[in-house]
């Protein structure tokens, strides 16, 4: 699983937001996630330019998607992106 085009910045709440891809074997899923006080959320993800309302857990969307097993939590994963968008 690659990440690409990772996109950060601000809501007009001034939270956190990160925005970017999955790829794994030719399929991709487009990302958007949130920070709140609470942590990351995802609450839209977009296939071939679609956004959708997220609907169960991220990992399982993961695999639906683009068929990559995704191990961990969706709170380390998401910040993981976001630090690495900050470096960029």
């Amino acid at each position: 699983m690659e990440i690409q085009n990772i996109s950060i910045g601000k809501t007009s709440q001034m939270n956190d937001e990160v925005e970017f891809i999955l790829e794994h074997e030719a399929r991709s899923i487009r990302i958007k996630s949130t920070r709140s006080s609470k942590g990351w959320n995802v609450y839209y993800y977009a296939v071939n330019g679609i956004w959708i309302p997220k609907k169960g857990k991220l990992k399982d969307i993961i695999y639906r998607e683009i068929g990559a097993k995704f191990d961990g939590t969706r709170e380390k994963f998401i910040e993981g992106v976001w630090q690495k968008g900050m470096t960029i």
